[in-house]
């Protein structure tokens, strides 16, 4: 584990400033939405009774966790989103590293995440699409790991994508996507992702 963080180190560096920014990005008006649900839940109240929105009661839980552990700050959320978006960012490239044994192209596909994030607008950063991407990545490296346990390697990816699809409706579709890339991207592949 030492040799990873050391061997890549200016790359984090690289990728720590890139992602910087968004630690300064103000609060959004969806943002204070789920905030201010997530602090109904976490006080007691009830998502749909105390609280009315549309969206689906995952990100409010989020939000309601964030409200009990680090408060619900500008800076406490801007400096959880820049921890969730450098964890995406590492694991794009530990991703595309090991499965394309290709660090060339897994350094540029990390930097490239890390700026079209923090060159979102404001607004657009801290939804619930901001967490999917770190849970995707890490069905990917789960489904490309065969040291785990099938049965429990299964069970973590369905409840991860059972919490994506649970966090925004739309999202429903990203477990068919990764059905789509087993079954057909890997197809004439010698090993299959599962």
């Amino acid at each position: 584990m030492k040799r990873i963080f050391s061997s890549n180190s200016y790359f984090y560096f690289l990728l720590i400033i890139i992602l910087f920014p968004i630690i300064f990005f103000p609060i959004s008006s969806d943002i204070s939405i789920f905030a201010l649900g997530g602090k109904t839940i976490a006080q007691g109240g009830n998502i749909y009774a105390d609280y009315l929105d549309l969206k689906p009661p995952m990100i409010f839980i989020i939000y309601a966790f964030l409200y009990k552990t680090i408060g619900i700050s500008e800076i406490a959320l801007r400096s959880f989103d820049f921890v969730i978006q450098m964890f995406t960012a590492i694991l794009i490239f530990r991703f595309v590293k090991d499965y394309f044994e290709n660090k060339i192209a897994a350094i540029f596909s990390a930097i490239a995440y890390s700026l079209s994030y923090s060159t979102l607008s404001y607004s657009q950063t801290l939804n619930p699409e901001s967490f999917v991407g770190l849970i995707i990545m890490s069905v990917l490296f789960l489904m490309n790991k065969n040291s785990i346990n099938t049965l429990l390697k299964y069970f973590i990816i369905g409840v991860l994508l059972g919490f994506v699809a649970s966090m925004k409706f739309t999202m429903a579709i990203v477990p068919f996507c990764i059905i789509f890339f087993d079954l057909f991207i890997k197809k004439n592949e010698k090993k299959g992702l599962f």
